[in-house]
């Protein structure tokens, strides 16, 4: 059973949390030689340390370099409790990894006509109103250049959730914590991550189409590629195989008895409408590695959207970010994360490398812990990767 947990160290772990293997086909994959054994060891020694430095159970892994080799592995435990081995086949909850399938829909109905990237909030009606909707446009929403408030910032959120982690929350009373703010600066002039983006452009799909968001990303994304296993859920529960998530009790505030350090499966404790289309949906390896290349190839839009999509701004840790999609050294994608769980899907288009990895812990001691990792690996394929960014 789940311990009750405090309101302050919940605030911690919904800030830290919400700021920021496989292949298309069977066939491909089987066809892809193995990396030579000195670059399997490097690879794995850096899952083996992120893993070990930040007291994380379990990882899954894929590394792919087209013409060089490939590299899986599905690292520690799954569940610490009845100490089940990871498996690649597990699904996760991929956090962030969301906004590449919100930010996907807004721009088919960019492409059918039934909506502009120019368009601002004001002209949706939105309720409640935010700082600036005259202003603001669905291309700041997608490109975090809008400057609203994150509403997991918010002290009345934070208690609010921390009282009662499986409440149901409607996505126009997250965005009431952020409007009841100043944003951090006027429309288009910065740029600052904010889940509220997502779920206003959640709201705008949902209001432009008359049918639910995970609706309309199970018919366009999911159904049209066969990814059986993603989707946006609306309950709290993980169903089929999967891999458990866990943070150390200090971050849920759980430390009294010297638990700081234990582990708390936290898998099925938060209601996923507290993050909806910006970070609640589940995946797992298999249909990340078919999602990332036709997100980065364009395969569901027009090539004019596709490229407003990949028109990037300078972001975060050596980043660029376009329209719902992040770019490093090359490799496009988006990290995510929440409780229990760090993700990242990355794809170069040039190489066709492909890395996706899920780590069954968050917070860690890195921030971006997946992202961080992703980093590393890239490293160790390309000595020198990202330097001067």
């Amino acid at each position: 059973m789940m311990k009750k947990f405090t309101v302050v160290a919940i605030t911690a772990v919904f800030i830290a949390a919400c700021c920021i293997a496989v292949t298309s086909c069977g066939e491909e994959k089987d066809s892809v030689d193995s990396f030579p054994p000195e670059v399997q060891q490097q690879l794995e020694e850096v899952m083996n340390e992120v893993m070990a430095d930040n007291g994380i159970p379990g990882a899954i892994v894929y590394v792919e370099v087209p013409g060089e080799g490939k590299w899986e592995a599905a690292l520690g435990l799954s569940d610490i409790e009845t100490e089940e081995a990871m498996d690649l086949a597990n699904a996760f909850r991929v956090g962030s990894i969301t906004k590449t399938f919100t930010a996907t829909v807004v721009l088919q109905l960019v492409d059918e006509g039934q909506l502009s990237l120019d368009d601002t909030l004001a002209s949706f009606a939105m309720e409640p109103s935010v700082p600036g909707s005259d202003e603001i446009t669905v291309r700041m929403l997608l490109n975090h250049t809008s400057g609203l408030f994150e509403y997991t910032a918010d002290e009345g959120f934070q208690e609010l959730q921390a009282e009662d982690l499986l409440r149901k929350w409607a996505p126009g009373e997250l965005v009431a914590f952020a409007a009841s703010h100043e944003p951090y600066f006027p429309p288009g002039e910065g740029w600052q991550y904010s889940n509220t983006n997502f779920i206003l452009q959640g709201m705008i799909v949902e209001q432009v189409t008359g049918n639910p968001l995970k609706d309309e990303i199970a018919a366009r994304i999911a159904g049209e590629l066969g990814l059986a296993r993603t989707s946006l859920p609306t309950q709290p529960r993980l169903s089929g195989e999967h891999s458990h998530g866990y943070l150390y009790a200090r971050d849920m505030g759980d430390a009294q008895d010297g638990g700081g350090d234990e582990l708390l499966d936290v898998t099925d404790s938060f209601d996923p409408s507290w993050s909806w289309g910006a970070g609640a949906m589940i995946s797992d390896l298999e249909d990340l590695g078919k999602w990332v290349k036709a997100l980065v190839g364009g395969d569901l839009l027009s090539d004019e959207v596709q490229r407003q999509r990949l028109t990037t701004v300078e972001a975060w840790q050596g980043s660029d970010y376009g329209l719902g999609i992040a770019e490093y050294d090359g490799f496009w994608g988006h990290p995510g994360d929440l409780p229990g769980f760090s993700s990242a899907m990355m794809y170069n288009p040039d190489s066709g490398a492909l890395i996706i990895l899920n780590l069954n812990k968050n917070p860690n001691d890195i921030d971006f812990a997946a992202y961080t990792t992703f980093t590393q690996l890239v490293e160790v394929l390309s000595p020198g990767s990202g330097d001067g960014d």
